[in-house]
């Protein structure tokens, strides 16, 4: 490896600390009631990082995450006893907040395995 090659990835590796940091402050300013899922699904995605999982599958199968989703639900139901109204069960408005941010969360992991990965290859 040579002096521009070890730059270069000296360069991408602190550009990505600086936009982990700005991802963890921006995660901050989620509503609480945003928090305490986002919470649950650091944790559920914490396990699922892992080489050859669906987290890291080209074309993640859309069953398997919806039944990821029901687990992180069930977990904040249990945890958190979260109160909904009928409105908002009708509507499935949490299980779509919980897709939303389960999905973006997997998003936000590839990418840094991305980064990562071309850093050291």
């Amino acid at each position: 490896m040579n002096f521009y090659d070890e730059n270069s990835t000296y360069e991408m590796l602190e550009n990505y600390e600086d936009e982990m940091a700005d991802v963890l402050y921006l995660k901050e300013l989620y509503p609480t009631s945003f928090l305490i899922l986002q919470e649950i699904i650091d944790e559920f995605c914490d396990k699922l990082e892992y080489m050859g999982s669906i987290m890291f599958d080209e074309y993640p199968d859309k069953e398997r995450l919806r039944g990821i989703e029901a687990k992180v639900y069930e977990e904040a139901k249990k945890r958190y006893e979260l109160k909904t109204n009928v409105e908002m069960l009708a509507d499935n408005w949490l299980k779509d907040i919980i897709s939303v941010l389960l999905i973006n969360e997997m998003m936000r992991r590839r990418s840094r395995r991305r980064t990562l990965r071309r850093g050291f290859c």
